[in-house]
């Protein structure tokens, strides 16, 4: 089932599923986020024109919108200030003629139509030939490609003004605006009002995850949304993701997870490197990679396992193993369970002991949308097979 955030806004992606005869994978479509690595890396393909990558055109499902809500006096009136803190930045002939300079040098193929202001916070609009919009910075560093589909839901509330030092990339926003932010979503479909929600690169921009829909790009009143992803333009280079904001928001998140609730699996001898994984006890190469810990201990990495169940029969066996109290009896489960084993119950039937719950909140920032997903200390996330020899290059071994 999607969970819309935006009524009229909905999209599906293709998830790598395990087959039930073999551990090879298998892509199987699900009610699940468009926005992956492996998009943002399709959508720079296009944007350089490269054939042969299918087009990721949004699901879209439209819905009725109140035209009553003007009439409610609370609602925040379009002229009462801007739609987000940010002051819109002012397009001049200099920005506009280094910005068109700045996109044919990287090698950007389709024609560019116009430049013009956009909805969203420091970002000008690019409407390219034959493409979706294109959204940049007035300094031509970060973009983005995507539709844009307004909130229909009445504007409560103003942004409130954070300190700088809130508002740094990878950071995430503060209780006031999130407070804010959730009072204009409030036709939205929300169920977890706890939601990551992190400060972008690009001040005012608002990256967000939505537990089941996926990540989502929104201004900080909360006015707009896309589901596209940031990508950064250095040079004469086009990196498809901003890994320095992945990289400290990632580092945040492991500063706040709880350790005592995480699984350690210690390096043998000195530690030359430390990943965290998270981990479903039922996802074949999630197996698979549990099986290389003891070859990785050896090699001096340390391993720290996030339990995040994504299988439907996940979440009460790796309840069940978290409930394990004494750490080492609790790995002992956890490898158990990762063989296929029956888990001792130690919870007994309350299903309100769940010591999962508080790390695999704050691990939906990262966000895990495959499993095994692998980050090193230093919050970057690794995205190839851990069983090629490019695993041991991003840990730092030989």
């Amino acid at each position: 089932m999607i969970m819309r955030l935006w009524p009229q806004f909905s999209i599906t992606r293709t998830r790598l599923t395990p087959r039930q005869d073999t551990d090879s994978l298998t892509h199987e479509s699900q009610d699940a986020p468009l926005t992956t690595k492996g998009s943002s890396l399709i959508r720079v393909g296009l944007l350089l024109g490269l054939t042969g990558m299918p087009m990721l055109a949004p699901t879209l499902t439209m819905a009725a919108t109140s035209s009553t809500l003007s009439s409610n006096p609370a609602i925040i009136s379009p002229a009462a200030g801007p739609a987000s803190a940010q002051a819109a930045p002012v397009l001049t002939p200099q920005i506009e003629q280094s910005l068109k300079t700045k996109l044919k040098q990287v090698g950007i193929k389709p024609a560019i139509i116009s430049i013009k202001p956009s909805k969203l916070p420091s970002m000008f609009e690019v409407q390219l030939e034959g493409q979706a919009p294109l959204y940049i910075t007035a300094d031509g560093r970060y973009a983005l490609q995507g539709e844009l589909y307004d909130n229909p839901s009445p504007r409560f509330s103003l942004p409130p003004v954070e300190s700088t030092k809130q508002t740094q990339s990878g950071m995430p926003v503060s209780g006031a605006l999130r407070t804010s932010m959730l009072k204009n979503m409030s036709l939205q479909k929300v169920p977890d009002k706890q939601m990551p929600l992190y400060h972008s690169s690009v001040p005012g921009l608002i990256w967000g995850n939505m537990p089941e829909e996926g990540p989502f790009l929104t201004d900080t009143s909360a006015s707009v949304i896309t589901n596209g992803e940031i990508f950064v333009i250095d040079g004469n280079k086009i990196l498809p993701f901003d890994e320095r904001f992945e990289q400290q928001k990632n580092q945040y998140i492991f500063s706040q997870l709880d350790d005592s609730q995480l699984i350690t699996y210690p390096a043998s001898g000195t530690e030359r490197a430390l990943i965290y994984v998270a981990t479903d006890v039922n996802c074949p190469y999630c197996r698979r990679f549990h099986a290389q810990i003891p070859a990785l201990n050896a090699k001096g990495v340390t391993v720290k396992v996030i339990g995040m169940p994504i299988y439907e029969e996940s979440p009460e066996i790796m309840r069940q193993v978290w409930c394990e109290r004494q750490p080492k009896a609790r790995q002992l489960a956890l490898d158990a369970a990762m063989r296929g084993e029956k888990v001792v119950n130690k919870c007994a039937r309350n299903a309100q002991i769940d010591p999962l719950k508080a790390n695999k909140a704050l691990a939906e920032g990262l966000p895990v949308l495959v499993t095994p997903m692998v980050v090193r200390s230093d919050g970057s996330t690794f995205y190839g097979s851990f069983e090629d020899a490019e695993f041991l290059d991003f840990l730092g071994l030989k």
